[in-house]
């Protein structure tokens, strides 16, 4: 008993799945970030610090739209070509049928 309650309370389980996929975006986020050092600035420097930020995030923000518009485009696509192939395979499978029935009908 003694044995298994040691191998248990070891160290935990390494996760699969979302542990690890979990790992990878804080790393990469904290590759992004960049450490803020506005302790040392004046006035004009921490103005024209803030004027680039605003600037960057307007662009990310930008960025952000039009992928969004995109896959919204896309995504219409898609379904349309999606209801266009349903559409030709019912009638394809509706044409033989009527095929298969005529040819089995003698008269």
């Amino acid at each position: 008993m003694d044995k298994l309650n040691k191998l248990n309370s070891g160290q935990p389980r390494q996760r699969k799945g979302k542990g690890t996929a979990r790992d990878v975006k804080k790393k990469v986020l904290a590759e992004r970030r960049k450490p803020l050092n506005i302790d040392h600035m004046d006035l004009d420097k921490l103005k024209q610090k803030v004027t680039e930020l605003y600037d960057y995030l307007s662009t990310l923000e930008n960025e952000r739209a039009d992928f969004e518009t995109d896959n919204d485009e896309k995504k219409y696509e898609m379904s349309t070509l999606r209801y266009r192939v349903n559409m030709l395979s019912g009638a394809a499978s509706k044409e033989k049928t009527k095929r298969i029935g005529r040819i089995g009908v003698k008269k």
